[in-house]
């Protein structure tokens, strides 16, 4: 277990530190390194998963939940439920 956080925080640290050099994870336009963590980063938001040190990478996580995109694949979708 401790392996595993140890390589996540690792992880967040890299994408923290790729965020201090652009609004996206894929440089200056959203892209697909920043479609691949953002359903990572909004599984560990609901796990709870402390990002208190990732300010960049919070900031980053809200601009995801403001792309329509996001919110009709992710946050609306439900299991089971028809349209």
């Amino acid at each position: 277990m401790a392996a595993a956080q140890r390589s996540m925080e690792e992880a967040l640290s890299r994408l923290e530190g790729a965020l201090g050099r652009s609004l996206w994870l894929s440089g200056v336009a959203f892209g697909l390194a920043d479609v691949s963590w953002a359903v990572n980063l909004h599984r560990l938001t609901q796990a709870r998963y402390p990002l208190a040190d990732q300010a960049r990478l919070r900031a980053w996580y809200e601009r995801i939940l403001e792309r329509p995109a996001f919110r009709r694949a992710v946050l609306e979708w439900h299991p089971g439920v028809e349209a």
